[in-house]
């Protein structure tokens, strides 16, 4: 294992994303997204990511340059135009642009069309809960041929479809909730593989629609299955409905590429009571859930989203962890850009 600074990480990140055409702007603000991944513990989101995009954007379907725009809105809604550049750039536009209709009207939906990859569901959440608003946000891949076989199917025809809940509270940070509607998302699979080792029952089907723990089956046809079997698929559904249905991302001609179908939905947390309130019994809430007694092998109840925040402290202090062989890919795609690797512990 290759062991690197938060600091170290970031600032390699976004030297290769300015050399491959990014404007430092959105070069940083992806470099930061996926250290952010890494600080929480979501390795799958991290910084392995950088290899796909830089992928991307040598294929030309990732626009290092573009920004994300405003297609059409009303008082309580907008739809943006990701523009097939970098997702976590558009996520975080599209936070910030619910976060203001959230303030003005109460309540509002965002959705966003041409989205690459916007990484962890949960830093978008996050935003809007540090803001002070309640947030749910969800996403498909869209189209057939992704990653997941829906329950009691043997083909791909769903995506990992997460959803992700940020519940703002007081004297608390925020509850932060982010899961895929597969058993595992698929990162996860290919960091097994890195790391050479076998996955846990029930993650993975092969391309015959059998269980399987080799997770070299996912790159040869195999498929992610739902969690909970049917309950998972149904949500699956609903992020294919929000993300792709409604927002109209997933109309797309023959050919054309699919990404992530996004849909964003906040609250204002003083719609039905007094300003105040609800920080009130949030507060108590978590209270109540962190005073239960821990069941035999726990030492405590933690609440969504604290994990995270426990892990980004260690990281930060300790460092960050990369299989070798995710590193030197990292210190090859420098090296074709002319940026100098910092040296790994």
């Amino acid at each position: 294992m290759a062991r690197l600074s938060a600091d170290a990480l970031r600032e390699l990140a976004t030297a290769i994303l300015r050399a491959a055409g990014a404007p430092d702007a959105n070069a940083r603000a992806v470099a930061n997204s996926l250290v952010l991944s890494n600080l929480h513990g979501h390795d799958s989101h991290g910084i392995a990511q950088l290899l796909s995009y830089i992928g991307q954007i040598q294929k030309g379907s990732l626009d290092p340059g573009v920004s994300p725009k405003i297609l059409n809105e009303r008082p309580t809604a907008a739809l943006i135009d990701g523009g097939w550049g970098f997702g976590q750039v558009a996520a975080a536009y599209a936070t910030e642009v619910l976060i203001q209709k959230v303030r003005a009207s109460g309540v509002a939906a965002v959705g966003i069309q041409r989205c690459n990859h916007i990484g962890r569901l949960g830093e978008f959440a996050e935003q809007a809960a540090n803001a002070g608003i309640i947030a749910m946000i969800t996403l498909c891949g869209g189209g057939r041929g992704t990653s997941t076989a829906p329950y009691g199917g043997a083909g791909k025809t769903l995506g990992t479809n997460p959803f992700a809940f940020g519940l703002p509270a007081k004297k608390f940070p925020p509850v932060i909730v982010d899961f895929a509607t597969t058993v595992v998302a698929g990162g996860k699979i290919a960091l097994a593989r890195e790391k050479g080792e076998l996955l846990p029952e029930g993650w993975l089907l092969d391309r015959n629609g059998m269980p399987t723990r080799d997770p070299n089956d996912f790159g040869n046809g195999g498929m992610l299955r739902t969690m909970a079997e049917y309950k998972g698929f149904g949500l699956s559904m609903v992020a294919e409905a929000l993300g792709g249905a409604l927002t109209g991302a997933t109309r797309f001609e023959e050919g054309e590429k699919t990404r992530n179908c996004v849909f964003m939905w906040g609250i204002a947390t003083d719609i039905f009571l007094p300003p105040g309130e609800y920080e009130l019994l949030e507060d108590r809430s978590i209270e109540k859930i962190k005073a239960t007694p821990p069941a035999p092998g726990f030492e405590r109840v933690i609440v969504p989203g604290e994990r995270g925040r426990l892990n980004a402290t260690q990281r930060e202090r300790e460092g960050i962890e990369l299989p070798e062989s995710t590193w030197q890919k990292l210190v090859g795609l420098a090296e074709s850009y002319g940026v100098t690797a910092p040296t790994a512990g």
